[in-house]
């Protein structure tokens, strides 16, 4: 799975509460690289219930295998 420690998600996984396009612009300025431009990010969101770990963990699957959402 991942080999380093997440972007902070603690706020975010105790809240459970949608996020606004600012909060999701931090978290997306905070996750390491590789990580999908800032556009895709926007479209993976609804599609991963608005975690944004998710579409971390989900893009880092597919730059493993080469595929590009």
């Amino acid at each position: 799975m991942l080999d380093y420690i997440p972007f902070p998600l603690v706020e975010f996984t105790l809240n459970k509460m949608a996020l606004t396009r600012k909060e999701e612009l931090k978290y997306w300025e905070l996750m390491p690289e590789p990580k999908p431009s800032w556009e895709a990010f926007k479209r993976m969101m609804p599609q991963f219930g608005g975690n944004p770990l998710a579409v971390q963990v989900q893009w880092e699957k597919k730059q493993k295998k080469g595929t590009v959402i």
